[in-house]
């Protein structure tokens, strides 16, 4: 997968998770670490099911 790509999808993450009013710790409950998906929504990581 390209950065390209990554870094999209983690935009499109955040831009949603911001327009819904939802705090990186609340939507990373029960799914990853809130710093992991500030990993992804920064496209520093490539979201990975074992994570």
């Amino acid at each position: 997968m390209n950065n390209d790509f990554t870094r999209n999808i983690g935009q499109l993450i955040k831009y949603q998770r911001k327009k819904q009013k939802i705090k990186q710790d609340d939507l990373a409950i029960g799914v990853c670490t809130s710093s992991y998906l500030s990993r992804i929504e920064n496209g520093l990581v490539i979201a990975d099911e074992a994570n």
